[in-house]
């Protein structure tokens, strides 16, 4: 079985997270029948892609132990992300040196048309790493990156059938040469997807294509990435955003490019740049059988720039980040607000000192200061100190403690402050301002040779925090309002390996106490819509050598929320079987069902659960 690394449980920083679904191309020349295929690269989740949508860079998120997935239909179509009691606009997304940005609402922050399989999978970034190293979000950050493109031709070839009319296909290859210098590989990589389906519940259907490619060059220490794609997606889904007994839906459509040049020197140095446009459009339908109802058009532009790098200037390492964006927005709907563009600066620097001590102990000390501005909302100081202390046992066991305090600020997106104050189904704040955040953690991490765990404890402190609330006296769907919320939370992980079998375990609790709000309030959408206990669990099984099974679970005891129609607790579970052929190398078939008990629970208070579904996919790669 393949080795793993499991002091990173809960800091993964290279796994190719769905190498599960296209090993041949992404497993750098791991045994794709070998059970360490599955459990290395896919390290949190057993199942990486979903059964009854299309791949995306969410996909791995569903049950990680950190990440709370909201969805709306499915995760693919609609899903918000939330990190430690945050809502869905406290989270960004980060490929290279600079964030994915969607400056009308977080709700698009995850359309992102960059196949997974091109990617390093996902790190968490909180607390003092996301206060110096994010952008605009001020609970977390997920770092993303290019995988390397490996030499020769290789490819994957994918169909997939399932209930309610579902089908999906998916052409992905990869072609790379390496230079006569022996030295420098020249790759190109393409990705063609499509999905359909009538939906679980009626209405509930939707229609996705994508086609994406990449060319790189490599060197040994150096690698530099051209990224371009586009993805459109059309899709519906009862009460999915108003609580009126509507059938409304979302007409999406994301155009990205992207380029990365990253620098590897000495033995942890290393600079790389980034930059980007990306444009997104949207057509939201209240009443897709009375359109005339309300409808919106919006679209938004986005250019950036960025770097972030780290020298050492013995003894002291120097951490350094800038990033810099521009944006505009031309709406129907979001009319009321002063502005309709705005630009954006992020720098910090932070100077790391390693100190070593006696009996194999190294204490880590840092500490930074990042500077937020906007020609809108002025300038915001962030600045954030912790330690760590490491005692290294032999191979494969440590022990590591660590406390911290940082601090992060944000600024609320356009559908906050540009929507209609005073009527309609969405109604916003022209006079919302920074959101600021403080976070106290303490924890350690434990790594022995086969197993691992990770327990934090952390208190933050979210000032003028944007929320959406509900009130039963009015006509409008949700109102912007600024909120201050305390949050206590605890988090514990575990992971065991054995020669066929791996087992992840996460458990969060999480408190609230709510420190203002606005009168007239009934209910939050999201602030208050959080788990105060969820635990989840990640099983990868290889019973015998042609045969892999993955379970994916997540129970929860949710807050209780006025809005929120059937229970509070809930069981969400995933399953897949998936077969390998050995007369026929390279090709697969799995069997898939998601929610396998057919839980009722609303992860976003007033939005119908997606009931259980069942599908069947093939694959061949070579």
């Amino acid at each position: 079985m393949s080795s793993v690394n499991p002091i990173n449980l809960f800091c993964i920083r290279n796994p190719v997270f769905l190498a599960c679904l296209f090993p041949a191309a992404l497993s750098n020349g791991q045994d794709v029948e070998s059970l360490g295929k599955y459990v290395v690269l896919a390290d949190r989740v057993a199942n990486a892609e979903p059964g009854s949508s299309y791949p995306q860079v969410i996909s791995a998120l569903r049950f990680d132990p950190q990440i709370d997935l909201q969805t709306r239909n499915h995760g693919e179509a609609q899903g918000d992300i939330a990190l430690r009691g945050g809502i869905f606009e406290s989270t960004a997304f980060k490929f290279g040196a600079i964030s994915i940005f969607d400056p009308q609402t977080g709700h698009y922050a995850a359309e992102i048309p960059i196949s997974p399989a091109m990617t390093t999978g996902h790190a968490v970034k909180l607390g003092l790493d996301n206060a110096f190293s994010g952008f605009n979000a001020t609970v977390g950050t997920l770092q993303y990156g290019f995988s390397r493109i490996k030499e020769g031709f290789h490819g994957v070839l994918s169909a997939g059938i399932g209930e309610n009319e579902h089908n999906r296909e998916g052409l992905l290859f990869s072609l790379a040469k390496l230079g006569e210098s022996g030295n420098r590989t020249v790759g190109m990589e393409l990705d063609l997807a499509r999905s359909e389906s009538d939906g679980s519940l009626p209405y509930g259907d939707h229609r996705f294509n994508r086609a994406a490619g990449r060319f790189q060059i490599a060197w040994p220490r150096s690698q530099t990435d051209f990224f371009a794609g586009y993805q459109s997606k059309f899709f519906g889904w009862p009460n999915m955003y108003t609580p009126f007994g509507r059938n409304e839906t979302e007409n999406l459509q994301t155009r990205l490019f992207l380029a990365t040049h990253r620098i590897d020197y000495g033995s942890e140095d290393f600079i790389e740049a980034s930059g980007y446009f990306r444009g997104h459009r949207d057509h939201y339908v209240f009443d897709r059988l009375q359109p005339q109802v309300f409808e919106a058009f919006h679209e938004t532009r986005v250019f950036a720039g960025g770097v972030e790098g780290r020298h050492r200037f013995a003894p002291i390492d120097l951490h350094y980040t800038g990033q810099f964006l521009s944006d505009e927005i031309d709406s129907s709907a979001l009319l009321f607000g002063d502005f309709q563009s705005r630009r954006y600066l992020k720098v910090a620097a932070g100077p790391e000192v390693r100190l070593k001590l006696s009996g194999n102990r190294e204490l880590t000390l840092k500490g930074g200061v990042g500077v937020d501005w906007t020609n809108r909302d002025g300038t915001s100081l962030s600045p954030g100190v912790g330690g760590t202390l490491t005692r290294t046992r032999g191979e494969g066991r440590s022990e590591e403690f660590y406390l911290e305090f940082g601090t992060a600020s944000q600024v609320p997106g356009y559908t906050a402050i540009a929507s209609n104050p005073s009527g309609g189904l969405f109604r916003g704040n022209s006079g919302l301002g920074r959101e600021k955040s403080r976070n106290l953690e303490g924890g350690v991490r434990l790594r022995r040779e086969d197993w691992s765990c990770h327990f934090a404890i952390w208190q933050r402190w979210d000032r003028d925090m944007l929320d959406w609330t509900f009130s039963f006296a009015s006509a409008s769907a949700r109102t912007a309002n600024p909120i201050d919320i305390n949050t206590t939370g605890v988090e514990l992980g575990w992971r065991r390996d054995w020669d066929n079998l791996a087992l992840v375990l996460g458990y969060t609790y999480l408190a609230k106490s709510r420190r203002s709000a606005p009168t007239g309030t009934d209910a939050s959408f999201y602030a208050l819509n959080y788990p105060r206990h969820r635990l989840t669990t990640a099983v990868v099984w290889q019973p015998v050598p042609a045969w892999v099974i993955r379970f994916d679970n997540e129970f929860r005891d949710q807050e209780e929320n006025p809005l929120r129609d059937g229970p509070t607790e809930a069981v969400i579970s995933y399953l897949t079987a998936t077969w390998q052929s050995a007369a026929m190398s390279g090709f697969d078939i799995s069997f898939a069902v998601d929610n396998l008990f057919d839980s009722r629970f609303e992860e976003i208070p007033a939005v119908p659960a997606s009931p259980r579904q069942v599908s069947l996919r093939a694959s061949y790669r070579w």
